[in-house]
């Protein structure tokens, strides 16, 4: 994972650094006042950075359950792929679309699906990046009983003007 200069912080082009790697496109990076650089993923974790060894310290995925509790869990036992792929006719920008989130120490195989693919924004005023999101129906297996719901996905990171460098005052 590459630091871009505008989200880090760093007022040097050659203070860009590979930091390591998440399984997947990374979606937001930020650098934390004491120096640790903390980053999401489409591989549905969070990983917290230390820069010197370019190692992360710190990684987790979060479940919250319908009755509301909040279970942590280690970032290697949460796998996230992508089916299919969507591209937006407005900004030719390709997003990953329809998802299988496994976490097999809980039994849990989610299946989930865009309500509308077409859900890109872009071009706003006050956000120019384009994104993704929108409403996913989710079905699937827990303990080998059969659930499903509603959720929510936001994509962001795939536009590539998010990787411009910042201007500069």
């Amino acid at each position: 994972m590459a630091v871009p200069q505008q989200q880090s912080g760093f007022s040097d082009a050659s203070a860009v650094q590979e930091l390591g790697r998440h399984d997947g496109r990374v979606d937001s990076v930020a650098a934390l006042a004491d120096g640790r650089v903390v980053s999401g993923g489409d591989d549905c974790r969070v990983l917290v950075w230390d820069p010197s060894d370019r190692t992360p310290f710190a990684g987790y995925s979060t479940l919250v359950s319908p009755d509301g509790n909040v279970i942590t869990l280690e970032q290697d036992v949460v796998a996230l792929s992508s089916s299919e792929t969507w591209t937006s006719p407005v900004t030719g920008i390709e997003y990953p679309s329809g998802w299988t989130l496994t976490i097999p120490s809980l039994e849990l195989i989610l299946e989930l699906e865009p309500v509308l693919v077409d859900s890109e924004f872009a071009g706003s005023r006050y956000t120019p990046a384009a994104y993704w999101e929108g409403e996913v129906r989710v079905t699937g297996t827990r303990q080998g009983r059969n659930v499903g719901g509603r959720g929510f996905v936001e994509l962001v990171g795939y536009d590539p003007r998010q990787l411009e460098a910042a201007p500069t005052p």
